[in-house]
Parts: C-alpha cells; structure tokens; sequence
C-alpha cells in the first residue's frame, strides 16, 4: 500500500438544524482526520444537481461509508408507538452504498426502528448508541475492530515505472517497446478483465489531433487482450514500438490487423501527448496521458507522464 494514499470515508449522517447532531458530525469527520482517513461529510441536498454533483460522486469514489442514524419522530400504528423514524436522508444514501458494495460501518441510536426502510433488506450490523456524545469514539473503535486500512484506494492508476522501455532483437532489428503500468491501489480485490484502450494522440506542435479507430491494446508478455490486476500489484501494456534504427517513427502495439486501427503515422521529431483508459469488470474507468518525444537519436527518445486521472 502507498504511504501517501489517504482512503475516502463518506460520512452519512442527519444533521438537523438547531441540534446537536451537526457538532457530532463534525467531531466524526475531525476524529478519521486524525486517524489518517479523507473525511467527506454529506450534507442534505435539495436538488437533483446537487446530488449528481456532489452526493453520488463521493460515494462512488469513498472507499468506506460511515452510517449515523438519529433518532427522529415516532412511528404509530394504530394508537400504539412502534418505535422511532430514523433519518430519512442517511437511510437514501445508505441504498446507494449498498447498492455500490461499500465497506460500512453503521451505527443506529436507541429506539430506532430497526427493520425501518432499507435496513430491511441488509444485514447492517448496527452499533447501537444512546448517548450522542461518545459517537466520535465509538467511530475509532468500530474502525478498529473492522480493520480499516486508512492508505489505499479503490481504483486503478497509469504511470510510468522504471520499466518503461525494454529493448528486443527482432527481424527487423532491435527495436524499443515503451510500456505504461496499471497499478491496482485495492488491497483487497483483484482487478478483473481488464482491457487498454488508446483515446485519443495529439501532435503537440502542430496542436492537431491524430484520428484512429478504437482497438484494444497489446498487455506486456500475453497474447490476449484482456488481464487480471492483483491486489497491490502492476501489469504493463505496449504504447508503441520503435526501431532503433529509424528512431523518428513509432508503430502503435495493439491487436488489430487492420491498417486503420494503427496509428503508424507519429513521425517525429516531436512530442505526441497519448492518452489511454483502462476499463474493467469491477473498477471505475482509469485514464492516465503521456507524452512520447520522438528524436533523431534513440537514446533521447522517452515516453513522460503528464496527468494521471483518478
């Protein structure tokens, strides 16, 4: 795991105004602050815009969710209490989570209902609570006795390792593969199916782009078009070939045999700026771009990361 990685908690938890609830909230997000986590605490948004732009995309993105549910107004039957409401809008982000196979912790205050809602249909294991107060605390101990890790995330990130280029004799001479790694981040699950894609090359100088046909591309020493990523490892894909003694030219590395598919048209010198997805089964979509700095002289050709999208 990487040191530097900080795993996203989306906390989801009722914040009614005038209330204690919104000082518990934030004594929460503080406490995984200082346990090394990226807190995002979700506030109640109003509109449908508000939760595109800002509710789904960090549940989506959080590596664990955080479940507080407060107690609300009761629920009668007939003359007769069965119980409390819970808040209603932690419950709708809980459906999210679920549906999104979230590692969760949950914590439900006494007198709740407890098959209210969603909880129905999940197997939450609440931590029930009766005095709000000690909440950040309980938080720090569910963490521990879950395992949390605080140094990971859940996705797939391109890059360039030290392992960029390799030479290789062939019949037509010695030629150079230049390769970028997919790293899986996950500790947990391996990465499964996973498929390369150039999106798009640009000729830097002549601000041009360079059109082609989508196509998968060649993984590093396999034949077929499709891998699997290990938790906490790397596998590396062919970029393009190029022929020690025509160093100005780079021929794309992909599977198809059709002329149209390959972009042999990178004629240099020059800078070329690639950018690559990697899809799979179970990860978001992972896009990194680099630049391959053509040159008359082998030696100064090289392939540089410019952003890696997470």
């Amino acid at each position: 795991m990487d040191n530097n990685l900080k795993a996203r908690v989306f906390i989801s938890c009722g914040q009614r105004k005038g209330s204690q609830e919104e000082k518990i909230a934030l004594e929460i997000y503080e406490k995984l602050k200082t346990l090394g986590y990226d807190p995002y605490l979700a506030i109640e948004e109003q509109t449908l815009k508000g939760l595109k732009e800002n509710i789904f995309p960090h549940l989506d993105s959080s590596e664990y969710f955080i479940f507080v549910d407060f107690k609300r107004e009761k629920i009668i039957l007939g003359d007769e209490s069965i119980g409390h409401r819970g808040s209603l809008f932690a419950h709708q982000e809980l459906a999210v989570a679920s549906f999104l196979d979230k590692r969760a912790l949950a914590f439900q205050g006494e007198g709740v209902k407890k098959d209210d809602g969603i909880m129905k249909f999940i197997q939450a294991n609440c931590i029930t609570f009766h005095d709000r107060q000690f909440l950040p605390g309980l938080v720090e101990e569910g963490i521990k006795n879950k395992e949390w890790k605080s140094n990971w995330h859940d996705e797939l990130i391109l890059l360039i390792d030290n392992e960029c280029g390799t030479e290789e004799e062939t019949d037509a001479g010695l030629v150079q593969y230049y390769h970028v790694a997919v790293k899986n981040l996950n500790p947990y699950k391996s990465a499964l199916s996973c498929y390369v894609f150039l999106e798009s090359v640009k000729d830097v100088a002549a601000d041009r782009s360079i059109s082609f046909e989508t196509v998968e591309y060649k993984w590093r020493g396999v034949s077929f078009p499709n891998v699997v990523i290990t938790s906490n490892s790397s596998r590396h894909f062919d970029t393009f070939i190029i022929q020690h003694s025509n160093p100005n030219v780079a021929h794309s590395s992909n599977f198809s045999d059709g002329s149209q598919h390959h972009v042999q048209t990178l004629t240099g010198p020059g800078d070329f700026e690639l950018t690559f997805k990697v899809i799979s089964d179970n990860f978001r979509p992972a896009i990194g771009s680099f630049v391959l700095h053509l040159n008359n002289d082998i030696k100064k050709v090289t392939l540089k990361s410019l952003i890696s999208a997470r």
